[in-house]
């Protein structure tokens, strides 16, 4: 038991006289990461998956309303985000 206690009393011991070794690396860390974390540029990257599926009832039952193709469907939709109008909301809302 007292092999034990001088141990744990040699590790504080070894810690200690050791500190910088402990201290000046977690300083120099925290330094680069609030240096980085100031002077980063925001990015930001978002993206989106939208399905189109085509109509399972038949046709005899339902007439479909949208008759245009699914690549026109798509590039109405990417035009009305994509606009300026949109992405200036945005970047207003979001600084």
């Amino acid at each position: 038991m007292d092999q034990q206690q001088n141990d744990f009393f040699d590790y504080i011991k070894i810690l200690v006289r050791r500190k910088w070794l402990l201290v000046i690396p977690a300083i120099l860390a925290t330094a680069a990461a609030v240096y980085l974390a100031l002077n980063l540029q925001a990015y930001y990257l978002s993206t989106t998956l939208i399905l189109v599926e085509q109509q399972r009832i038949s046709e005899t039952y339902v007439t479909p309303t949208d008759s245009t193709p699914f690549e026109q469907r798509i590039n109405t939709i990417q035009q009305q985000v994509m606009s300026r109008t949109n992405l200036e909301k945005i970047i207003v809302n979001l600084n």
